[in-house]
């Protein structure tokens, strides 16, 4: 079965988009485009489209540009969607920042399907590859965070996921530490 490159890419204009494609030779591109595009981003993507359209699958998912969490969460699924064996690359160099910002987010959630995370400058058309870096919770971890809102104390906390103080205290120190 057939491997993809797949390039999950912010937009406003194209030239870095276009880049990150030849560079990486890509499948498939993810767009990430305003809810609401100007003339700029609606023109980069038809140039993308008319470009690579033969070559490779292209796709655009809206997102609220200023909106990092829903961000965040639709690059995540995004991800999850996308198959076991395909390689991953993210490009953060167009658009706004909280666009990119959610979209790094993303792929520290889930670094271990991401092959790199790209900026590519202005001047020279240089790869800058971004560290990787993971937030791997533990299971217990999880569930503390998923509770905090609706439970307002550690004995509360402890009942409701059966759980020792003592750990609780020291995932919470280490999510504190985090």
């Amino acid at each position: 079965m057939f491997m993809a490159n797949v390039l999950i890419s912010t937009i406003y204009d194209s030239s870095a988009v276009i880049f990150a494609i030849k560079k990486f030779d890509i499948d498939k591109v993810i767009l990430l485009v305003d809810t609401k595009p100007d003339t700029v981003q609606s023109n980069s993507v038809k140039s993308i489209r008319e470009v690579f359209g033969n070559l490779a699958e292209i796709k655009e998912e809206r997102v609220d540009v200023y909106n990092i969490v829903d961000i965040t969460k639709k690059v995540v699924g995004i991800i999850d969607s996308i198959l076991e064996k395909d390689t991953i690359i993210v490009n953060m160099t167009a658009g706004r920042k909280p666009q990119s910002l959610g979209v790094i987010f993303a792929a520290y959630q889930r670094a271990n399907r991401i092959n790199k995370v790209v900026y590519i400058t202005e001047e020279k058309k240089d790869v800058v590859t971004l560290p990787m870096l993971s937030f791997d919770l533990t299971a217990t971890q999880l569930e503390i965070l998923r509770n905090l809102k609706k439970i307002d104390s550690v004995s509360k906390l402890e009942k409701k996921l059966d759980i020792q103080k003592a750990m609780i205290y020291r995932n919470l120190k280490d999510l504190q530490h985090r």
